[in-house]
């Protein structure tokens, strides 16, 4: 599985009763391929897979690897409360076809590190499938700290880390580091520039919903070492993911989806609401300014 390029962690579209819209979800895959993403992923954050029941996660991914039909890499995001659980998804996730998987340390339980260690490299040896660990401590209540990255980096199977910290400093830690093929992925949107110009070569955004086509452009500029472009591509993106990371972040991804590229992609489930009629206005109007640039 080639980690390279912009890979988006899917909105999970959801119909007017509350079930997944699987002919959204199509149209929604289609539009990520033609805007050139290096990947997809099912049942991450910004899928709310918190919120799906076993029926509708086996649903939701053998759709996606069916429409996706190996024309990029499928992973599956397979956070679980517990390392067993983590190992039935892992191998779910294999069952129904996806090429990888991703992972962040279980929340609630506060585990020390070398439980970390212990719930990763369980979960590891009992797939095939290569696995990306999952930084985000504002999530998960827990970091993995850079000891802990270091010591998963020597596992054949694990093979990056999505870096959604927010503290910059660690990756730079991590690249002081000899690290082989394992793959430091910028899994902050407002950071992706500074990631891009110290050679990451891969960016898991959830704001590639609505503005693939444009973070793709900026990976691509990244690679010819145009630093200007990507300067200013990440200039004009930078009010919506600033705006969408100030709250309601998969609120907005939604709706962005349906004023960017005309899919109606539905409302998120419970515990999340909403947005009221001001946070609309307020997105939209940064969507329109962004379009008319």
């Amino acid at each position: 599985m080639e980690l390279k390029g912009v890979f988006t962690p899917l909105v999970t579209p959801f119909d007017a009763d509350d079930a997944l819209h699987t002919a959204a979800l199509d149209a929604l895959i289609e539009a990520q391929i033609e805007a050139g993403v290096g990947g997809l992923i099912a049942c991450g954050t910004t899928g709310e897979y918190y919120t799906l029941n076993e029926t509708e996660r086996d649903k939701l991914i053998r759709r996606v690897v069916r429409q996706v039909d190996g024309r990029v890499p499928v992973l599956a995001g397979i956070n679980a409360l517990n390392t067993a659980e983590g190992i039935r998804r892992a191998e779910q996730a294999r069952d129904l076809g996806c090429d990888g998987l991703m992972m962040s340390p279980p929340a609630y339980s506060l585990p020390e590190q070398h439980e970390i260690l212990a719930h990763f490299k369980g979960v590891a040896a009992a797939t095939t499938l290569p696995l990306v660990l999952y930084d985000f401590p504002v999530r998960a209540g827990v970091q993995i700290e850079v000891e802990t990255v270091l010591a998963l980096a020597e596992v054949d199977t694990i093979v990056g880390i999505k870096e959604s910290s927010g503290d910059f400093s660690r990756l730079l830690a991590l690249r002081d580091q000899d690290l082989g093929d394992f793959q430091l992925i910028c899994g902050c949107d407002d950071q992706a520039a500074d990631h891009l110009w110290w050679g990451a070569e891969a960016w898991i955004s959830g704001s590639a919903n609505l503005l693939a086509a444009e973070q793709v452009a900026m990976v691509d500029a990244a690679r010819q070492r145009d630093f200007g472009a990507v300067r200013e591509q990440m200039q004009a993106m930078l009010p919506l993911i600033r705006h969408m990371e100030g709250g309601g972040y998969n609120q907005k991804a939604k709706l962005g989806v349906r004023l960017r590229l005309g899919i109606d992609v539905g409302e998120v489930r419970q515990p999340l609401l909403p947005l009221d009629g001001n946070q609309i206005k307020e997105f939209q109007s940064l969507i329109e300014c962004f379009d008319k640039r």
